[in-house]
């Protein structure tokens, strides 16, 4: 198929506006290059402030359109980085996330707090029973991981107080123990601790059947007609009249009152 004179147009359009924004790229990789810190800190401040009142300005769809973006840019570039890339992204956003922390106030701490409960209590509540069942199953992967760490720190600790015992340098100092309990694992155990005491997990309820008081949540709901052996359920003859004979005498003593 040949082109036509508009596509080869638009075709060579296109290449030089790729060009231009190449050389705008190395324009901008060199004079970054040689800029100071100060220089440095002026112009990411300046590109803040432009996405800032950019931000502002746009509309909802404008908005939408360019969260997408930003999705499908960051899906692509994570398809793309290799394992080592990988490993140096999550450290930097450790890194990031510690800092943030560290700095936070008492006030930003317990938003971020009720903000992360909040966000765990809804994906919670749609998720389905597989990604239930996922999310459990990552759980204890993690738990057990953490438990066998702390399980071979304390021993590491344990065999290096040995030795400093068996030293005979009156000087040696034991290392610290226990080390302080990561704040990731504490708001987890956190959040873990909230559930488990919410009203749909202590929910009871009582049994149809042999009248005693179940969790709600292990409770089943099943149709009279798919009981087996439902005629073992049904009162006695005797045992009927002498409840209904009851209930006259106590409705005749009722009525002379």
């Amino acid at each position: 198929m040949v082109p036509t004179s508009e596509q080869k147009t638009t075709s060579d359009e296109e290449e030089q506006r790729q060009r231009r924004l190449q050389k705008q790229r190395e324009r901008s990789r060199s004079s970054r290059a040689n800029e100071t810190e100060e220089q440095r800190q002026i112009r990411l401040e300046k590109q803040r402030e432009r996405t800032r009142s950019n931000r502002i300005s746009e509309t909802e769809e404008q908005r939408q359109t360019r969260l997408e973006n930003n999705r499908k840019k960051t899906r692509a570039n994570r398809e793309n980085e290799t394992e080592e890339q990988q490993q140096t992204r999550l450290e930097n956003n450790r890194k990031k996330t510690q800092a943030n922390r560290e700095n936070e106030t008492e006030e930003q701490q317990q938003t971020r707090l009720e903000n992360n409960r909040k966000k765990t209590r809804a994906n919670r509540e749609n998720e389905t029973e597989e990604q239930q069942q996922i999310r459990l199953s990552h759980q204890k992967k993690r738990n057990k991981a953490y438990r066998i760490q702390n399980r071979l720190e304390k021993q590491k600790h344990n065999n290096v107080n040995m030795e400093l015992e068996n030293t005979d340098d009156p000087l040696s100092v034991c290392p610290p123990w226990p080390e302080p309990i990561p704040r990731d694992l504490k708001e987890t155990r956190l959040q873990e601790f909230l559930q488990q005491m919410s009203m749909s997990i202590l929910a009871e309820v009582t049994c149809a059947i042999c009248n005693i008081r179940v969790s709600a949540k292990d409770s089943k709901k099943i149709p009279l007609s798919k009981i087996p052996n439902i005629h073992l359920l049904k009162v006695d003859e005797e045992l009927d009249r002498v409840i209904k004979s009851s209930n006259k005498d106590l409705e005749i003593t009722t009525g002379n009152i």
